[in-house]
């Protein structure tokens, strides 16, 4: 990734350590930082950012199948179907603890466990708002058939969905935008070895 000086736009490029001296202009700058506020590609193509995210995708795939395991009929518990379900929990959880381990040795101990935790919240986010999103569609799609008034309680349940929807949406992307942040700065910092 090329970095430019901000004060003269001198390209830092193959200067080393996390804080460099420019040499054309003097500034004094910390590289990783910079990176960060220069990123011009999408978030999710930050360094490491992935890795992040797949905790907080199989979890809830998991615990989807073990619900559904709770809740099915007790004659459904009994075949086939029921081990290859604790099979695939079982598989999505070994998975999300090779990934919070992976992030643990990447972000170098606590903050790695805990910007998956946040993932975590910034996933669950997105699921939450394309929900919301979509049952205040149907609630539409409904009053349309249903309602001769204008303002009407289904009505105001859509606004309700929406908005909630819309706001979970903007937070998750400010959360993922802050841990891209953290992850460019680390990416930066730390540099993954080469084999």
């Amino acid at each position: 990734m090329d970095i430019a000086c901000p004060g003269c736009e001198y390209n830092l490029r193959g200067l080393l350590g996390p804080v460099v001296e420019c040499p054309e202009c003097g500034l004094v700058i910390d590289v990783p930082d910079l990176a960060a506020r220069q990123w011009d590609r999408p978030w999710y193509r930050a360094p490491g950012l992935l890795m992040l995210s797949i905790p907080g995708v199989t979890s809830p795939i998991a615990f989807l199948w073990l619900a559904w395991l709770l809740f099915a009929p007790s004659d459904a518990r009994h075949d086939a179907s029921t081990y290859i379900i604790l099979a695939f929990s079982l598989a999505c959880q070994l998975v999300w603890l090779l990934f919070v381990y992976k992030a643990y040795v990447r972000f170098r101990g606590g903050l790695g466990i805990g910007l998956v935790l946040l993932m975590h919240l910034i996933v669950c986010g997105y699921y939450i708002s394309i929900l919301g999103f979509i049952i205040g569609c149907l609630i539409f799609a409904v009053s349309l058939f249903e309602s001769t008034n204008w303002f009407s309680f289904q009505q105001l349940q859509i606004i309700i969905y929406t908005t909630i929807a819309g706001l979970l949406f903007a937070a998750s992307r400010l959360g993922e935008r802050y841990v891209a942040r953290i992850c460019i700065r680390n990416h930066m910092k730390y540099p993954p070895l080469r084999d």
